[in-house]
């Protein structure tokens, strides 16, 4: 029982349970996939999402959709 960190979940549901186990025990959460902004909000100092937040990835690509296609404002 030395577990000294989790990586996952997939979703962002799956993850929000997972932190009800790892928060209270105290093991680092890594989530390479969920994206909802609401699991860092929380100031959970056991969890560190490591994909971009569903803000920051629809931002970014907006911008890259409008540079590829040279649209104008």
């Amino acid at each position: 029982d030395e577990v000294m960190a989790v990586i996952g979940g997939c979703t962002s549901a799956e993850t929000a349970a997972a932190i009800e186990v790892t928060q209270p025990a105290k093991i680092l959460q890594l989530s390479p996939l969920a994206q909802d902004t609401t699991l860092t909000q929380k100031g959970n100092p056991w969890f560190a999402r490591i994909t971009q937040s569903a803000k920051t990835f629809s931002s970014h690509a907006a911008k890259w959709t409008l540079d590829r296609h040279k649209v104008k404002n």
